[in-house]
Parts: C-alpha cells; structure tokens; sequence
C-alpha cells in the first residue's frame, strides 16, 4: 500500500494538476447521508477517474463497477503490471 500511496503522490497528483485538473479521493469527499449516493454523484460529476485494484479492494470494484456504467472508458494500473484497459 505504502508503494501506492507514493505513486499516487509522486506521479499521478502533480500529473493531474498539470493538466489542469484537481484531484480528490474519494475519502475526502464524504460528509453524512447516504455514501453510495454520495459516491454516484461524485463519479457522475468527474471528468477522469483512477481506480487503484492492488489491494483487491470489493468497495473499490463496487465503485469502478458504477463508474463503468456512467462512463466509456476506465483505465487502471497496477505496479509492475501493464495497463488495462476496462470496457
């Protein structure tokens, strides 16, 4: 998890900002109600999306699961693995 972490800090966050955009995870963005609801509006409202499977995570594919279903195309990666594409 630590590896993650790292690469999410080192690599991906200022790559996001770069482009123009501003990350959040998903456990920040919480407040109190309903969290799967809080979660569909959150995947509705983003324009990218990264989910991290390396911890075999069922929240984490129940949520990629809903962000299928709202957007086209859905890439993951995984350390030391290549990069997935998800239809």
């Amino acid at each position: 998890m630590v590896y993650i972490l790292e690469y999410i800090i080192n690599i991906y966050i200022p790559a996001i900002k770069k482009v123009g955009f501003e990350p959040a995870s998903a456990d920040e963005l919480f407040s109190t109600g309903s969290v799967v609801e809080q979660i569909w509006e959150q995947i509705k409202k983003a324009k990218m999306l990264l989910a991290d499977l390396s911890d075999k995570n069922p929240n984490v594919f129940y949520e990629l699961g809903l962000a299928h279903s709202a957007k086209s195309l859905l890439y993951s990666q995984r350390p030391k693995l290549k990069m997935y594409r998800l239809i």
